[in-house]
């Protein structure tokens, strides 16, 4: 079974780097939340090779899943379901309200599973569509 665990910020920038924004640099893949009291970040590690990882941001009752991103070669293999289901149990913990991301809008799919709707809310960034999604709790 795969364990998730909590990843230091910087292993994390470079997976976010390698996966999301394989042309631009370090700094862009930074987001401001990334080292404020309120995010956590999270992965999954293959023989000692981190290769999923994501971010939690908990405001109040409200938690964002931010930058999520796996490796080409492990997507598709369950690591995903894993670190939602961490998420998940993270949202009990802190008595979430209302989970949210801003995803690409192609994988868009993968957050439906987990019972997130289309907020309808899109934007553009870098030449990718992204769209809002929420779930109620």
């Amino acid at each position: 079974m795969d364990a998730v665990c909590t990843i230091p910020y910087t292993e994390v920038l470079k997976i976010r780097q390698q996966v999301l924004w394989p042309d631009k640099s370090i700094e862009f893949v930074k987001m401001p939340f990334d080292k404020s009291d309120n995010i956590m970040h999270f992965g999954i590690k293959k023989y000692n090779k981190l290769v999923s990882v994501v971010s939690i941001n908990v405001d109040a009752n409200e938690m964002q899943i931010c930058q999520f991103a796996t490796l080409p070669e492990y997507q598709g293999k369950g690591l995903g379901k894993v670190l939602m289901s961490h998420i998940f149990y993270k949202v009990n913990e802190y008595n979430i309200q209302k989970l949210w991301c801003n995803s690409r809008e192609e994988k868009s799919g993968f957050y439906q599973k987990f019972g997130l709707k289309k907020t309808g809310v899109t934007y553009n960034r870098n030449n990718i569509n992204i769209i809002q999604m929420e779930l109620n709790i």
